[in-house]
């Protein structure tokens, strides 16, 4: 920080101030010398026992001139040091006043860098501290807009199947049906529509849970292949009426894998669900899992031959409620939030996941490490 003039003057004057001193000590000095030498001493004085019996000349100029050179190396470094630490202090205390000024909210001040290794290191400190404060209130504003948004998105989601199911319950409920027969229909419907905004506020609250700091997993060892068919045989009949076949392809085939077997079930079932909702025309599903043995980390994938992501969707497919084209024109409900979900669930599981386009397949690829580290949070999982 840039010393201002009148600071300047202030540190010149403090280093006259100390020459001063020590010039007003040396002359004292100076003049008390031959005066301590003549005192007496054995019969007779200092400077008279010393020639006589040491044989060195005490009042000699070269005592004078070491004595000078001696005092002078003293007075400078006293001066330097009084200098330096009066700057010391000056550029404290322009710190402490940016910091006054930044705590009362100018957050996009920051504390100019000061040549001085002693304090530069402080400087810094602030600084950083002051960019993560800056980051945790943008964060906090990101999240209030984010959770208003969510909340009407899920809003407006769940009011077009609750009014559905109103009507429909009102036509019951007032015998405006004709048949038995009409009736049935008109509560298979309205059941449906109820089990649709059971699936949503679910998915709200469990994407909300998976946010929480205090949500935590529990990782055990599973053999993944047989893990994999389980899934692909709970999705087997609905992916049959699609004509869709679910393959699992495992590599080495006894590969043992370290996840939370619950929450990592929401995951491939979010995904295989979506692939069988979105993926028009896919006759298979591929679920795959192979290992890397130099990065020490589990690879999972999720692949299906239907109609493929278009460009750029890539990576907005993971942010809540956003709906590709195909997905806001298909008759199946959905909250949006699956996907986001799937993101936080990985997130917590300290791995990767990422959506793209090989060999004109949709692939939704998971990397997670082999041991997962207990204790560590991830810090991407989304707001």
């Amino acid at each position: 920080m840039a010393l201002s003039k009148t600071q300047k003057i202030e540190l010149f004057m403090t280093g006259i101030g100390v020459l001063t001193n020590v010039f007003i000590i040396y002359f004292a000095a100076i003049i008390g010398y031959p005066l301590l030498i003549a005192l007496p001493i054995a019969g007779t004085n200092i400077y008279e026992y010393f020639l006589d019996n040491v044989g060195v000349n005490i009042n000699d100029g070269k005592v004078y001139f070491v004595f000078t050179l001696l005092v002078m190396a003293i007075g400078f470094s006293m001066t330097y040091r009084r200098v330096h630490r009066k700057y010391n202090y000056i550029q404290l205390d322009k710190i402490i006043q940016h910091l006054h000024y930044i705590a009362e909210g100018n957050f996009d001040t920051r504390v100019p860098e000061i040549q001085n290794t002693q304090l530069q290191p402080v400087v810094w400190s602030i600084n950083q501290l002051v960019d993560a404060t800056v980051q945790a209130l943008d964060n906090q504003k990101k999240y209030e807009k984010t959770k208003d948004e969510l909340i009407a998105n899920v809003s407006h989601d769940i009011r077009t199947p609750l009014t559905s199911t109103i009507g429909y319950l009102d036509v019951i409920v007032n015998h405006k049906y004709d048949t038995e027969k009409q009736k049935e229909h008109y509560i298979n419907i309205a059941y449906k529509k109820a089990k649709t905004m059971k699936t949503l506020v679910e998915d709200l609250f469990l994407y909300t849970d998976s946010l929480q700091q205090s949500y935590h997993i529990q990782c055990v060892e599973i053999p993944i292949y047989f893990y994999l068919e389980q899934l692909a045989a709970e999705f087997e009949l609905t992916a049959q009426e699609k004509g869709i076949n679910i393959v699992v392809e495992v590599e080495p085939a006894d590969l043992q894998v370290c996840f939370d077997a619950d929450k990592m079930a929401r995951v491939f079932a979010n995904l295989i669900s979506n692939a069988i909702k979105y993926g028009h025309g896919a006759d298979r599903i591929r679920l795959i899992a192979y290992e890397q043995v130099e990065q020490q980390q589990n690879i999972f994938e999720v692949r299906n031959n239907g109609q493929v992501l278009e460009a750029g969707e890539e990576d907005k497919i993971f942010e809540r409620s956003y709906r590709t084209e195909k997905s806001r024109n298909a008759k199946e409900p959905g909250s949006g939030l699956g996907l986001a979900i799937v993101k936080n669930m990985i997130h917590l599981h300290q791995g990767e996941i990422y959506a793209l386009v090989e060999n004109n397949e949709t692939v939704f690829r998971m990397t997670m490490p082999k041991k997962i580290k207990k204790g560590e949070t991830d810090e991407n999982s989304e707001i």
